[in-house]
């Protein structure tokens, strides 16, 4: 699907973080209602939106030079 930029593997009460770019609303709801649900895998959808960035691609503050 190629309105999903980014797929992650998560803890907590949810499996996976999908992150979803659409233009509009409708794209959406045909998006959830339509691609998603039904899919066999997909049982439960919730769903947050981004309302605007305060932060983005800034790098990491870790190290990674010692990391094999």
């Amino acid at each position: 699907m190629p309105e999903v930029i980014a797929c992650h593997l998560v803890s907590g009460d949810h499996d996976f973080l999908l992150e979803v770019v659409i233009p509009d609303m409708a794209t959406y709801e045909a998006t959830v209602l339509i691609a998603l649900l039904a899919l066999p895998a997909i049982g439960v959808i919730r769903t947050s939106f981004a309302m605007r960035p305060y932060k983005s691609n800034g790098p990491l503050p870790v190290d990674s030079a010692g990391i094999p």
